[in-house]
C-alpha cells in the first residue's frame, strides 16, 4: 500500500535492488503532482543509490541496498 501512494504498480526486491515500476507514462496527471515530486527530490538527493530509467514506456526506479521488505518500508517513508 506506501508503494501504491508513491505511484508504483509494481514493486520487487531481489539481490538487494529495489525496483519500483510507475504507472504508464500517458498518465500525465500523475507526473505532475506533489507526489512525484516527491520521488525526484529523493532520487536528486540519493545518486549513489537511486537509478530511473525509461524501459517500453514505463519508468523504473531502482533503489540499492534494499533486501528486505521493513528496509523497502523505510525508504518508502523516506521519500514521503
Amino acid at each position: 500500500w506506501a508503494a501504491q501512494k508513491q505511484g508504483f504498480e509494481k514493486l520487487t526486491i531481489k539481490n538487494g535492488n529495489m525496483k519500483g515500476y510507475f504507472i504508464s507514462s500517458d498518465n500525465a496527471e500523475f507526473y505532475n503532482s506533489e507526489i512525484f515530486g516527491y520521488v525526484l527530490r529523493y532520487v536528486q538527493s540519493n545518486p549513489t543509490v537511486c537509478r530511473m530509467r525509461e524501459v517500453k514506456g514505463r519508468l523504473i526506479l531502482t533503489i540499492k541496498g534494499v533486501s528486505s521488505i521493513d528496509t523497502a518500508k523505510a525508504v518508502l517513508a523516506l521519500i514521503n
